[in-house]
């Protein structure tokens, strides 16, 4: 398996609800130092849930963000992320996680 497929495996199994940093997912696939390929892998990714609904296999990277709690970028614009992001239950603010609502 490559690392590449190592990551989208990972990404997949990301529950809902929760996040991970590409530092996390890098360190995950075995490579800690890793977080920009990570990223390169993410947008390289041709698979995305948005596009593939019907797909078992499709990668749901909404879910990572940056160590600094920043959403980072997402192949479906920004504004995509964060609004699927809040309906996990995230706070968002200036692009940025700032916490979970109550539940």
């Amino acid at each position: 398996m490559t690392f590449t497929d190592q990551i989208y495996t990972i990404l997949r199994r990301i529950p809902s609800g929760t996040v991970r940093t590409y530092k996390e997912v890098a360190a995950q696939a075995g490579n800690p130092r890793a977080a920009r390929a990570v990223g390169q892998a993410m947008r390289r990714n041709h698979r995305s849930f948005l596009t593939h609904t019907s797909d078992q296999c499709a990668v749901q990277y909404h879910r990572v963000i940056a160590a600094c709690g920043r959403l980072g970028s997402f192949n479906g614009g920004l504004a995509a992320k964060q609004q699927l992001l809040e309906k996990e239950g995230w706070r968002i603010r200036n692009d940025r996680l700032v916490g979970r609502y109550a539940a």
